[in-house]
């Protein structure tokens, strides 16, 4: 039993067992004037969370951190949804979770970071509302609204991160409501849960500020002159850190294409600088360069662009090269031209123009070919 009476909860699965992790450290070395204890629901804990959690209650002596599975009564009703793994339901089952002394809590989706204090947030009141969130903007969400048989303006929740009543949570018996929602709706859902929340509180939630999850919609207003940070909670909406995308901001403006869905979000640095001060780092990346070995493409590309920003492995142009031009041969358009890009400037690689011009146009023209045979020679960084 905890005894704070404020609690942080996350739900894990598979891999994102180590990104709660990045997650929860994140708040905590940002957050040292904030009293609560934390609740991780989720199946098959990875080992690694589990044997690196006393370093994370160093962080805030007196805090207690409860790893539990799923609650029978939750896994028992839990609805079939196919798109999306059974964690992103867990939300709904904070009740459940937490003990009943507990007045406040907060979720996060494991795809956040904290880049600040989350103190002020977790004083937030609330208005007599069960939860706050932050809305999507259009237009995703006017496509989604309108799916739901929904008026245009009706504000899109968010749901990575919310603000709960727990009282009133509890009173409003959500988890049974949210189980009947959705065997009720579920050609019309795309995210079941945060449309469940959309839908049957419509106009009966307290929009947060967008520094409290900023999106990728937020990271790209913000990076056109809006005035909607700094912000606190950053949520990796559309590019992961631990994801390699097809593309990059240079391939984009190479092919003239850079739009805000294909601008990479500056703050996924963060995650990396977060997971390097943990012990989680070394088998983390241990386990990367393990796929990447055994041929996966995407995590050679990442594992190259690891080598380039020199954050969680120490920078290695040549290292960088040799990952990229793995990942190129398999036809990743990032890595061609990042590879190209080296060759043009001799980074971790010979000067050489024509390699360059060939994985180039490659890259831009989409044609998974490699730009010549053969193995990278390491040259000068």
């Amino acid at each position: 039993m905890g005894h704070n009476r404020t609690a942080l909860f996350f739900a894990a699965t598979g891999p994102f067992w180590m990104h709660v992790y990045v997650a929860l450290y994140s708040v905590l070395v940002n957050t040292p004037d904030a009293d609560f204890d934390v609740y991780v629901v989720g199946d098959d804990p990875d080992p690694r969370f589990l044997d690196n959690l006393p370093f994370l209650e160093t962080l805030k002596p007196g805090m207690r951190i409860s790893v539990a599975p799923v609650p029978e009564a939750v896994s028992a009703t839990l609805p079939a949804w196919e798109r999306h793994a059974p964690a992103v339901f867990y939300k709904i089952a904070a009740a459940e979770v937490v003990p009943e002394s507990v007045e406040t809590v907060l979720y996060l989706d494991g795809d956040t970071v904290a880049v600040d204090s989350i103190a002020r947030l977790l004083a937030t009141p609330l208005g007599g509302h069960v939860f706050g969130g932050v809305p999507e903007r259009q237009p995703r969400a006017a496509r989604r609204l309108a799916r739901l048989g929904l008026p245009a303006e009706t504000p899109y929740l968010n749901s990575g991160v919310l603000l709960m009543d727990m009282t009133r949570w509890r009173e409003a018996a959500m988890w049974q409501r949210c189980v009947a929602f959705v065997r009720e709706n579920r050609n019309r859902l795309t995210c079941p849960e945060q449309e469940f929340l959309t839908t049957a509180f419509r106009g009966q939630w307290q929009p947060l500020a967008p520094r409290y999850n900023f999106m990728q919609q937020y990271v790209t207003e913000a990076l056109q002159g809006a005035d909607v940070g700094p912000p606190v909670i950053v949520h990796f909406t559309v590019e992961k850190p631990w994801q390699y995308g097809a593309t990059t901001p240079g391939l984009l403006a190479l092919r003239q294409d850079l739009t805000p869905t294909g601008t990479l979000n500056p703050y996924m640095r963060y995650y990396w600088t977060y997971l390097a001060r943990t012990p989680c780092c070394a088998p983390v990346v241990a386990d990367y360069r393990r796929r990447a070995e055994s041929g996966d493409a995407a995590t050679q590309a990442l594992l190259g662009s690891l080598y380039v920003q020199g954050v969680v492995v120490e920078r290695d142009p040549a290292a960088a090269a040799h990952w990229f031009h793995r990942a190129a041969e398999q036809g990743v358009a990032g890595a061609q031209y990042e590879l190209g890009m080296m060759y043009r400037h001799g980074v971790g690689v010979p000067h050489d123009s024509t390699a360059a011009e060939a994985w180039l146009e490659r890259a831009v023209s989409g044609d998974p070919a490699a730009g010549e045979s053969g193995p990278v020679t390491p040259g000068a960084s």
